[in-house]
């Protein structure tokens, strides 16, 4: 073989060579940037989803003590904030069922149902006009408050008495100095907790009618 033929061959090789090292580094920041992307998509869901259990456990306690003492107005004021809390954990909810179940979200009712919140959403508006208008059971109003406020309570601070809870694996986050979310929020064990709430919501808002 000649010099230009070897030549030749050899910026063929280093070219072959350039071209599959080239492949395989855009292969690599293909997927370091989904493993980013990934990564802040769990950090979104987790910051929205804490930020709305917060203020559902506020808002849920502050109905409780207004219910408590008689002030109606106040407590027709959180119940409403308390309604539209809940109604926003639905949007983070989605997020969670989108990174947790990606292959069934969107097809899957099993999956759909862990993320509604229509029941205790629901329940949250016949315990106001149940309130308000003095009739309804009121006892069943406190038990979905509580309820609500426990299940709240329990995610953000990772109660280690809490069975939806138990054995899942930690994630701890720090926001603004305010408060910790312990146990991983974007998961399937909360999503499950979740659902279990809806029936729960469903059987007490029953009860405000009699049921």
């Amino acid at each position: 073989m000649n010099m230009p033929s070897r030549c030749s061959l050899a910026i063929f090789l280093l070219l072959i060579f350039s071209i599959g090292a080239s492949a395989q580094m855009c292969e690599h920041y293909k997927d370091a940037a989904e493993e980013a992307q990934k990564n802040g998509d769990i950090r979104t869901a987790t910051l929205l989803t804490g930020t709305y259990l917060h203020e559902i456990r506020f808002h849920s306690k502050a109905a409780l003590n207004a219910l408590s003492h008689g002030d109606f107005d106040i407590f027709n004021f959180t119940m409403g904030e308390l309604y539209s809390d809940l109604v926003n954990l639905g949007f983070a909810l989605d997020l969670i069922a989108e990174l947790v179940f990606p292959e069934e979200y969107g097809n899957n009712m099993t999956v759909t149902s862990m993320t509604e919140t229509g029941s205790c959403a629901d329940f949250v508006n016949k315990a106001r006009d149940a309130v308000l208008s003095g009739q309804g059971n009121l006892s069943a109003v406190r038990e979905g408050l509580i309820l609500i406020h426990d299940f709240a309570n329990q995610w953000i601070t990772g109660d280690a008495n809490s069975p939806a809870l138990k054995n899942n694996s930690t994630y701890v986050h720090h926001f603004a100095n305010r408060w910790v979310f312990s146990g991983s929020l974007v998961s399937r064990a909360f999503l499950q907790a979740n659902g279990r709430l809806e029936e729960e919501c469903e059987l007490l808002a029953h009860r405000i009618d009699g049921g």
